[in-house]
């Protein structure tokens, strides 16, 4: 007979002990359907696979989350179930909210196709009464014992990880994270009261003998540490368009705490008070009588008593600006102090973050610089999850701006109304194109609900050598993909409606276009960002020795360059060899990689 319940549990990594959890779940769940006359209820687990070894290539928690969506899809047309609960812990907890998001129609990236997200009512995530997330962050992963941090730095420059993509300022986790928070905001707007819930509260009772699970009258919630028993009646389910949420965690659980579930405090989420003597793995262990009786209280409660009341935080009202240093540099330089003196003193919130000194040689390496985008990943979600998306702009020069270019590529949620790029070293050919295809420029307008696409400026200069040589260089080596080029300079090649770009450049290097002091120049970087006033019209033009330089370097000759110069670098130490002993040639050339990496390092 259809109707009745499905439950789904997805495990973490590693060991899982949650048989006698299951076995209690079902028997809870099968007393409540006897009681009240309903079909049985069904509890699914999904095995993953998925260990601490395990590469993305094999095992993408990606394809893993729409793996799950579809058996869960597959489930509910078998089970003919009204009514879906989700259980997930530690990574499967993750992977629960992936799915949920998947089947409700949140996975398409911020707009997808033009014309917004595309929302699913009638699949069986619209029909999902309760989340239960035990030991499950918001943001990802934080590695805070030593030797956890220890392990991760010596095995993941080796090989891709599936636990990498699950780490805080992962790319996976925080589109996840955002996708997450933009989903239940938009959903807490028109959901109505108690629809996150199809169990209808019909009775409050004082404990009494007959009150048991085996009552042939409606099941009682028994006396527990949160008050008096509640009859539940699941005779009247409804559709659920925003599910109950229930956050568990363990005292002793060194892996996630309160501070990994902050986002829940501006969610419809409901925290259960924290498990004592209960560590990450034992959030799903009730095997030993002396801790069982306390871990199935917490569970029970968040699964079959009625939904508690949630108070959300609101969220902050006002305009974020990020701003984002270059490398050799910090987040107290004058441009930044400047502008974000003018923006806080309109009311605006200003995040400068300092992301730390990076030399040219760092910057160089692909696999270096990467790393400072998942750091700006941690502060963008922290910061999302309580203001408004709508209202962040951004600023950024030299290495700033490829960190944020590189959070765009790779986390479609990220979304910015307003863009200033200066002295930017991202390659002309960046796909500018896709990021407005996919809504991460603009805002939603409050009152038409209508998306309106916003700006990208790039400021330029016509003297900025590390971006016309350094950039042009590295973009002719082609490490891994071109993301890295002279588009501080040349320009961008994208004709994209809401790309801007004067047709001549600043007078001078590097930081050309950051003179806060020169006159009017302050003004009107605030103006840009805060109301979209054009920036003044610079007046000079790039000379033709530079371009032709430019070109050269980011060709395909610079690999031959290099490997010429490698070439003559070794036969000079064969030479060497010939009339000198081994330790000079080898003293020699170490002290020239020294003060190589020196002039790297100040570069």
């Amino acid at each position: 007979m259809p109707g009745g319940t499905l439950y789904v549990y997805v495990p973490g990594i590693g060991t899982d002990d949650s048989e006698a959890m299951r076995r209690r779940i079902l028997d809870r769940a099968e007393q409540e359907a006897e009681a009240t006359g309903s079909p049985a209820p069904v509890l699914k687990v999904f095995t993953h696979r998925i260990k601490a070894w395990s590469t993305r290539e094999s095992y993408h928690l990606g394809t893993m989350a729409r793996n799950l969506e579809e058996s869960i899809k597959l489930w509910h047309l078998q089970t003919g179930a009204t009514d879906v609960v989700l259980i997930g812990h530690s990574m499967g907890g993750l992977l629960v909210r992936s799915a949920w998001l998947l089947n409700r129609g949140y996975d398409i990236p911020w707009g997808g196709e033009r014309g917004g997200i595309r929302r699913d009512d009638t699949g069986w995530a619209a029909n999902t009464s309760r989340i239960i997330l035990l030991g499950v962050p918001n943001g990802g992963f934080v590695l805070k014992k030593r030797s956890w941090r220890l392990l991760y730095a010596v095995a993941t420059p080796w090989r891709d990880y599936t636990v990498e993509q699950a780490k805080e300022g992962g790319y996976w986790v925080t589109n996840l994270r955002l996708r997450w928070l933009h989903a239940f905001r938009e959903l807490s707007k028109n959901a109505p009261d108690g629809a996150g819930d199809p169990r209808r509260v019909s009775d409050t009772k004082a404990p009494d003998a007959a009150d048991s699970p085996d009552s042939a009258d409606s099941p009682v919630f028994p006396a527990s540490p949160y008050g008096a028993p509640v009859s539940v009646d699941q005779t009247a389910p409804a559709p659920a368009r925003l599910p109950y949420v229930v956050e568990i965690l363990g005292q002793q659980d060194t892996l996630v705490g309160d501070a990994d579930v902050g986002d829940s405090d501006f969610l419809p989420s409901y925290r259960e008070p924290m498990i004592p003597d209960t560590d990450h793995a034992q959030l799903v262990d009730l095997r030993d009588p002396k801790t069982a009786a306390d871990r199935w209280w917490v569970l029970e409660h968040a699964l079959f008593a009625p939904p508690e009341p949630v108070a959300v935080a609101p969220t902050v009202d006002c305009d974020v600006c990020f701003i984002l240093h270059g490398i050799r540099a910090g987040n107290k330089d004058p441009w930044i102090s400047d502008t974000a003196a003018a923006l806080e003193a309109k009311g605006w919130e200003v995040l400068r973050p300092n992301t730390g000194w990076f030399s040219a040689w760092e910057f160089a390496l692909p696999w270096v610089r990467n790393r400072k985008t998942h750091e700006f990943l941690t502060i963008y979600g922290d910061i999302a999850r309580n203001h408004d998306m709508n209202r962040f702009a951004f600023f950024g020069h030299s290495n700033g701006t490829y960190m944020v270019a590189r959070a765009l590529d790779q986390v479609p949620a990220i979304r910015f109304r307003r863009m200033l790029l200066a002295g930017t070293v991202l390659t002309p050919e960046y796909n500018w194109r896709r990021v407005f295809a996919r809504q991460q420029v603009g805002a939603w307008n409050s009152t038409s609900g209508r998306w309106v696409d916003g700006v990208v400026h790039n400021d330029r200069a016509s003297r900025d050598v590390p971006v016309g040589m350094l950039c042009s260089f590295l973009s002719g080596l082609r490490f891994k993909s071109r993301s890295i080029g002279p588009g501080g300079v040349v320009g961008f090649v994208n004709s994209v409606e809401g790309l801007q770009e004067d047709d001549l450049l600043y007078k001078g290097g590097h930081a050309a276009a950051l003179k806060t002091g020169a006159a009017g120049r302050l003004d009107q970087i605030v103006g840009f960002l805060a109301d979209g006033r054009a920036t003044d019209a610079p007046d000079q033009r790039l000379g033709g020795g530079f371009r032709v330089l430019i070109n050269l370097l980011g060709s395909r000759w610079a690999i031959l360059v290099l490997l010429v110069f490698l070439a003559l670098f070794v036969l000079l130490f064969w030479w060497l060899t010939t009339f000198l002993p081994l330790w000079v040639p080898l003293a020699v050339f170490i002290a020239f990689a020294v003060v190589v990496l020196i002039g790297l390092r100040v570069v």
